[in-house]
């Protein structure tokens, strides 16, 4: 009983523990995908900023600007009217939506730590050639995919977020780009928007010893309350096994009580009965109890009582069933015995009762009467019937001293 006892402590543990493992890594999972969503959804914001501004340079045919050591003509946009002079002598150049974007992302990445890269797998500008992950999502792109995301890392080791999605090839855009086969309508490269992601890492990386500190006070608990709850059920199981076991034996003599005696021999007569086994029933009784109460009081004759009940437990069989009846009676079950047995089952309690007598220290002679009722498996009759059968018997033993 211990041991299993033991298993299923064991059992819930595990259990516990791999609950809680699940329920951290679910945690941690959702969290994972609630916190790239929102660092996603700031590189798509940025990312369409970028659009927008494009658009509008597009919309315009270009736009100008001051030609200084920052800004220098576009030797890849060969189109009338590049370079302008104004009637000041200074001289502008015309912005096109891809030249923007790159000045976009120079501002980005000086001011705000984030990269915009214009790029595609047939570039014109030897430093719009696609990284690794960019080469991998045009790919994607030319097989249909719409957006691509996800962490990369640098050459210098470091991780980044990165968002690109593809450029559509638009009539304005065939102006630079015709010489390279593109029709309206064809992806004719991408866009990546991309940033640190050490705050996106460090959010999650939080959270996660956050859900970690939580779950383990959980698991904690969850174990201190199994404990708590298993010492009082443990507890309750010895109290409730310390009253049935009172409910079933007597105070006085530590014998089977009258309800024990009668459970355990009913069962016995059945089994009897099954395999046509005889079995004897004594009925047993103190000579004189009346006797002894009046004249030595009821301690002495509790005393004699349980000599008694010591005599019965050294003369029978470890199988035999003895019980203490009521008052100073008491009852044995002898299985796997017949009338044929009766004497020497009578001499041998009747010799260890009369032994006790050496331990009586008042005026009175300890000894008992035995009636016996034969239990026939071919003429099967309840236990009472027994007990009424054996104690006629003893009556008649009575009579005849």
């Amino acid at each position: 009983m211990e041991m299993v006892s033991r298993l299923k402590q064991i059992a819930f543990g595990i259990a516990w523990s791999l609950f809680i493992l699940f329920l951290f890594l679910w945690v941690n999972s959702r969290e994972d995908e609630q916190v790239h969503r929102i660092h996603l959804s700031q590189a798509e914001a940025l990312f369409q900023q970028v659009i927008d501004v494009r658009g509008w340079n597009a919309f315009h045919g270009g736009v100008y600007v001051k030609v200084d050591d920052q800004t220098r003509p576009n030797p890849y946009l060969d189109v009338p009217r590049r370079d302008i002079v104004a009637e000041d002598g200074q001289m502008y150049t015309l912005i096109n939506p891809a030249f923007m974007t790159r000045q976009l992302a120079g501002t980005g990445e000086e001011k705000h730590n984030y990269k915009i890269h214009i790029t595609g797998l047939t570039p014109l500008r030897p430093e719009n050639k696609p990284s690794k992950w960019e080469k991998i999502a045009l790919k994607a792109f030319e097989e249909g995919a719409s957006v691509q995301s996800g962490l990369f890392e640098d050459e210098e080791g470091e991780k980044h977020l990165i968002y690109m999605k593809p450029l559509t090839m638009e009539k304005s855009c065939l102006e630079c780009h015709s010489q390279q086969g593109y029709s309206v309508g064809d992806i004719g490269g991408g866009i990546s928007v991309s940033f640190p992601a050490g705050n996106h890492l460090a959010v999650r990386e939080a959270f996660r010893y956050q859900s970690l500190g939580a779950l383990g006070i959980i698991w904690l608990l969850g174990i201190g309350m199994f404990i708590v709850v298993n010492l009082y059920m443990k507890e309750k199981s010895q109290e409730i096994e310390k009253y049935r076991g009172l409910a079933l034996i007597d105070d006085l003599t530590g014998l089977n009580n009258r309800r024990a005696f009668t459970a355990l021999v009913d069962n016995q007569l059945e089994t009897a009965e099954r395999f046509s086994e005889k079995a004897l029933l004594l009925f047993i009784d103190i000579d004189g109890m009346k006797s002894i109460n009046d004249n030595f009081g009821h301690n002495e004759g509790d005393y004699a009582l349980r000599l008694v009940a010591d005599a019965l437990l050294s003369s029978v069989r470890g199988s035999d069933v003895i019980g203490r009846y009521g008052g100073d009676e008491f009852v044995v079950f002898l299985p796997k015995s017949s009338l044929e047995h009766r004497e020497l089952a009578l001499a041998r309690i009747l010799q260890t009762v009369e032994s006790k007598n050496s331990q009586v220290t008042k005026d009175y002679t300890l000894s008992i009467s035995i009636g016996v009722a034969e239990f026939d498996p071919l003429a099967p009759v309840s236990l009472e019937k027994l007990v009424s059968i054996a104690d006629k018997d003893l009556y008649g033993v009575k009579n005849d001293e």
